[in-house]
Order: C-alpha cells, then sequence, then structure tokens
C-alpha cells in the first residue's frame, strides 16, 4: 500500500512538472502577443527559443529546489506563495541573463518583465485556482454530504481569532460549518473582506443578519473580550433567538493555536471575567522557566490550576503533591497529555503528618513552591475544627519549615479573603496561617515567603456556581442565603496566574492581596445563570432564601483594620502594615492552640483559636489604617 501511494505521488509530481513546462512555453507566447500589442513577433518568439529554450527546461530543476513538487497545496499557506514567486524570479532572472549574454535583439527588458508576469500568473493559478474550487465546492456542499447538513453561522468578531477560526472552518474535512460572514463593531471593519468572507454589520444588525440570511449560530470569537462585552453579544443573540457559542480566552486555552475543538457554550464565568488587557499572561511566571515547582494541593482546583498555567513557562520538574490519589491521577494524566516532554511527578502524601513534607522537599529540591493544600468550605469547617486546626494551620507550620530547611528559593501561601477579621473556623485558621508565614519571613532566612489574599473563585469544587447548576439541572429553585450578599469573585484561570505573579522575584517577602474588582451580588449571579439556561430571572419562584451559614458573612471585607493597600501591579496590592503584635509570643501562642487541639474538644478549640487570633492583633498604635473594604477611592489613590 505505501509503495502504491508512493509511485502515486511520483506520477502526480511528473504531470505537474509537464503542466509546468506547457504553461512556461504559454506564457511566452501570450507575453510576447502583450508586449506587441496583439500582433503576434513570429521571429521574435523564435530567436528567443534558440537562444534560452533550454532554460524552460532547467525551470522544472528550479521549481523542484523551490519545494514546488512536494507540497499539499489544498493546504497551502503564504509561505508557498513566497515559494512560487522565488522560483519563478529565478527562472526569470536566469532566462534575462541568457539571452543577455548571447545578446539577443528581441529580448529587451520589457519583454523579459512581461515574460516574468504572465509565468508568475500561470504558475500561481495552478496551483491556487483547484484549491479555492475544491474549498468553494467543500463549503457549498458539506464535503459532498448534502448541502444543508451544514450550520450557517456568522463569526462575531473579525479580528486575528476570527480570522484563524474562518481558516480552521475552511480546512475542516466534515465540512460542519459554513461561513455566512462576520459581524464586528468596529467602524472600520465594515464591508471588509477576511478570508473571503465580508464583514456584514455590527452587533446592532446581529437580529437581521440572522433572519435574512437563516443563520443558525452566531460563534464569539473574541478571546480578549471582557465579561460585559460577552454578556451584550449574548443579549443581542437571545434576542435574534439564534444559538450562540464561544472560544475562550488565551488563560483557559493555553495558548493552544485555535482550533473548532474549544468552541463551547457560554458560562458565566465568561459573563463575569474582567479585561485581560493588562493581565500578565506571557510574562509573569518567567521566572519559573528551568525551575523545579512543587504545589502542594495540586488536585484541588486552584491547585490544579497553579500546575496548568506553570506549564505554559517551561519548568524543569512539576511536583504535583495532594492526598486525593483520583484527583492527582486527573492532573497528572491532564498534563502529560498537553506537556509531554515535563517531568511531571505525583506524590500522594498528607503534608499535615510530621516529617512527610520535609521528606518530601528534600528529595525533589523544588526550587519554588505553591503552597495551595487547605481545608476550605466554611460551613464544613465548623463542625470539623480540630481538623481545620490541624491541616490549615499546623500543616502549613510543616510545609514552610521543610521550605526553610531545604533552601526553597520562593513560597506562596494560598490565603483568602475570609482571613480578613474572619468570623468563620475556616477564616480564622487562615488567619493563622498567614501569621505562620509572616513569623517565617522574620527569621534570618533565605526564602522568599509571600501569602497572597483573594476571593471565591468560579468554578472550583464545590463552588455556589456549581451548587446552582446543580439545582437547575433538577429543576429546583436556587439556594441563596440573603437577597443582599455579595462576594468576591474571579476565574479560575485568572486567580492561578495571579497567584503566579505574586510569587515573583520583584516582589518582597509579605502578604499581598489580589484586585478583586468590585464584589458580586450572589442574587445577580443566580439571575445571570437562569438567563443563560434560558428562564426568567425575575421569577421569584426561581429562588429560596434559607439564610447564612454559621461563620458566614453578608459582605467579605479583603483587609484587616491595620493593614494599608499599596499598589505593586495591575492585579496586585501588598498589605502594609505588621501582621502580628511584634511583642506578641507566636510560638507560645501557637504551643497552647495545639495542645487543645490534641484534647480533641471543639468548643474549646474553637474559643482558643479566637483567643489566639485576637491576641496577635497588633495594638492600636500600630494599626497604619482603617480600611475595611476595597473601595473605589482606595483603589484609585494607589493607582
Amino acid at each position: 500500500m505505501v509503495e502504491m501511494t508512493q509511485t502515486r505521488m511520483n506520477w502526480m509530481r511528473v504531470l505537474l512538472a509537464l503542466i509546468d513546462l506547457a504553461l512556461l512555453n504559454a506564457g511566452v507566447l501570450v507575453a510576447y502577443w502583450l508586449r506587441f500589442d496583439g500582433n503576434f513577433p513570429r521571429n521574435d518568439v523564435i530567436e528567443f527559443y534558440q537562444q534560452a529554450g533550454f532554460v524552460l527546461v532547467l525551470a522544472i530543476a528550479i521549481f523542484y529546489a523551490f519545494g514546488l513538487y512536494n507540497r499539499v497545496w489544498q493546504y497551502a499557506s503564504s509561505e508557498a506563495v513566497l515559494a512560487i514567486v522565488g522560483a519563478v524570479t529565478s527562472t526569470a532572472i536566469i532566462t534575462g541573463l541568457v539571452l543577455w549574454v548571447r545578446k539577443t535583439p528581441s529580448a529587451s527588458p520589457m519583454a523579459m518583465t512581461m515574460v516574468g508576469l504572465v509565468w508568475l500568473s500561470l504558475i500561481g493559478a495552478s496551483r491556487f485556482v483547484w484549491r479555492m474550487i475544491r474549498q468553494y465546492l467543500h463549503m457549498h456542499n458539506g464535503g459532498g454530504a448534502g448541502a444543508r447538513t451544514q450550520r450557517r453561522v456568522l463569526i462575531y468578531g473579525a479580528g486575528e481569532a476570527g480570522a484563524a477560526l474562518a481558516r480552521r472552518v475552511e480546512h475542516d474535512r466534515e465540512g460542519v460549518l459554513e461561513i455566512i460572514g462576520y459581524v464586528d463593531d468596529a467602524p472600520h471593519k465594515q464591508n471588509m473582506m477576511v478570508r473571503r468572507h465580508r464583514v456584514l454589520g455590527t452587533g446592532d444588525d446581529v437580529r437581521t443578519l440572522v433572519h435574512d440570511l437563516t443563520v443558525d449560530e452566531v460563534i464569539i470569537a473574541i478571546p480578549s473580550a471582557p465579561g460585559e462585552t460577552v454578556r451584550r453579544i449574548v443579549d443581542l443573540c437571545k434576542d435574534a433567538e439564534v444559538a450562540y457559542s464561544l472560544l475562550p480566552s488565551r488563560l483557559e486555552t493555553m495558548d493552544e493555536p485555535v482550533s473548532l475543538s474549544q468552541l463551547r457554550e457560554v458560562e458565566v464565568t465568561d459573563l463575569l471575567s474582567r479585561d485581560p488587557a493588562n493581565f500578565p499572561v506571557d510574562t509573569c511566571g518567567e521566572y519559573l522557566q528551568g525551575k523545579c515547582v512543587l504545589v502542594t494541593g495540586g488536585g484541588g482546583s486552584i491547585g490544579a490550576e497553579i500546575c496548568r498555567q506553570a506549564v505554559r513557562f517551561n519548568p524543569r520538574k512539576l511536583v504535583v503533591f495532594g492526598r486525593g490519589e483520583n484527583r492527582i491521577h486527573e492532573i497528572y494524566q491532564e498534563l502529560r497529555r498537553h506537556a509531554p516532554e515535563l517531568q511531571v511527578v505525583p506524590v500522594i502524601a498528607n503534608f499535615a503528618s510530621p516529617g512527610v513534607a520535609e521528606a518530601v522537599f528534600r528529595q525533589h529540591r523544588p526550587d519554588v513552591v505553591f503552597h495551595a493544600g487547605a481545608h476550605k468550605h466554611v460551613y464544613l469547617m465548623e463542625t470539623n475544627v480540630t481538623e481545620a486546626v490541624r491541616n490549615n494551620i499546623f500543616g502549613t507550620e510543616l510545609v514552610v519549615a521543610a521550605a526553610v530547611a531545604t533552601g526553597v528559593e520562593r513560597f506562596v501561601l494560598i490565603s483568602t479573603d475570609k482571613a480578613a477579621e474572619p468570623s468563620s473556623v475556616m477564616g480564622g485558621t487562615k488567619r493563622m496561617c498567614e501569621v505562620v508565614a509572616a513569623r517565617a519571613v522574620q527569621s534570618d532566612i533565605s526564602t522568599r515567603i509571600i501569602s497572597v489574599r483573594f476571593g471565591n473563585v468560579l468554578g472550583t469544587n464545590g463552588s455556589v456556581l456549581g451548587i446552582f447548576e446543580k439545582q437547575l439541572r433538577a429543576g429546583q429553585p436556587l439556594t441563596i442565603t440573603h437577597p443582599e450578599a455579595s462576594r468576591y469573585f474571579m476565574s479560575c484561570e485568572e486567580a492561578a496566574l495571579l497567584v503566579i505573579e505574586a510569587g515573583n522575584p520583584v516582589h518582597e517577602a509579605g502578604t499581598y492581596l489580589l484586585d478583586m474588582g468590585d464584589p458580586v451580588l450572589i442574587q445577580n449571579l443566580a439571575a445571570e445563570l437562569i438567563r443563560l439556561w434560558g428562564g426568567d430571572p425575575d421569577d421569584p419562584s426561581k429562588y429560596e432564601y434559607i439564610g447564612l451559614f454559621p461563620g458566614e458573612k453578608l459582605h467579605e471585607r479583603l483587609t484587616n483594620p491595620w493593614e494599608k493597600l499599596e499598589r505593586v501591579s495591575s492585579y496586585l496590592f501588598r498589605l502594609d502594615g505588621p501582621s502580628f503584635d511584634p511583642d506578641a509570643d507566636v510560638d507560645l501562642a501557637l504551643g497552647q492552640l495545639k495542645a487543645i487541639a490534641t484534647e480533641g474538644d471543639e468548643d474549646d478549640l474553637r474559643k482558643a483559636l479566637f483567643d489566639c487570633i485576637a491576641s496577635l492583633h497588633p495594638r492600636a498604635d500600630q494599626e497604619l489604617a482603617n480600611a475595611p473594604e476595597l473601595d473605589p477611592e482606595r483603589r484609585s489613590s494607589k493607582s
């Protein structure tokens, strides 16, 4: 079979060479005919062949050298055009030099220029006209499967992503999509052609275009669009009663080339995402290149996403450390598929067990550690205080000690906005984690330790978004704690990249806060989701108010009263102010907490946890600012 295929390819090359030879000869005749205004100069043509006819045979070798017989022209690109121009130009120059050396009177510069241009037109046409015919038939006949097996689509966005998507559609052998044209809101793009398809109008024209052109689907191909833009386009599609899908952002696609497999339904996270124009996608993790990176909690939502985003910066080794074997298995297999050349090491272990973290660190010698492992569900930790304290506080203490003992360069602790003036056990344990990290920073160590505080992450395991989606599938009302409850939200991809940015060597040790934007009412989040699912968000029966859980706040705070914000980048603040009273004995406080934790009385331990936090508060004369929330005035004053 292989020999038959190779023989067929060889015959195709011979046939193409014979066609080229015929076109070169035809080109000479046409060029001289044009040069002399339709009066065919028979003697001049005969003189041309006598002096330089052999060059036309030599041209076949030149074409071969330029790769004109080793291409699949159906998929040829701009590089192939340059090859044709190079081959034809070389042939024309050699022909002109031969005629000049032989002092051929009829070979004037004008005549030879005309010959070269006609050759270029004929050879180029021979390669691309058939390709265009095949693509036209493919696009309008569904690859032979029947004209209406295709979905007629409008591409919203005539930029780079839209053009790349069109290219994929044109080359898709299954031919499931037929591009009708583009929609773009830029005035200067109206009526312009992008890859043989016209920009037919703006968003205001979507309804008319959908109905007049029988459009089946609108594809939103603006990966850089902020949530408010996506929301507006979705509303336009709903008004036009047409299906819609989306080409996701670079944060989600990990910079992979545009492909049809990336198309997906619009999710509520797309409606809440912020303008990624200033996102440090390409530079925030350059310091990870060639390093050994270790992520605790690597199987969790945040830890796994940190692993995914870290891969784009080419670390030497990635250690995925966690105790849930199924989740570690899933992210390990995913990373192996995405980056087969990267050494990924899965470690199943519990860092809260004494000696475990240091043993893992000594074995793998990480340069950078992201400590994402923690218990994070507020209501669960209210009834599991001992486990929360043991895992979050004393587990972090062991991981920090292991990092210092093994000379880790940078250590990044994942904290939470619930650590600011904590009201829950989970928030209290994370506040103490920040204290553990800050205590280590004050020691004479080489490890740079950073705590990163941020709010809720959409799409993580057990997040409110996942709960809402399950309730919608079951036809149940969405349960909301309070109609005025609000939270700060980020996408998982945003949070992971900004955590990596926080670990950048340009940032000093200390506690940092991700700029979470404005808080979002849970009621509004629920309404957006209901609207996406085709429901009526104004229907009161769609909601059920159940009251705040123990430990929950109506509104989260991002800072403690003694902390002052200093903006260090577009999406990152540094918290100035002491993490704890410098006169307090942190070791003694932790020791007392540990002693009570071993006794197993949950109520006593909860009280001891908050007593410990209160005892470590900086004194009033050490407080730098009263900054309970990140309001617009504070943000602008630090911009």
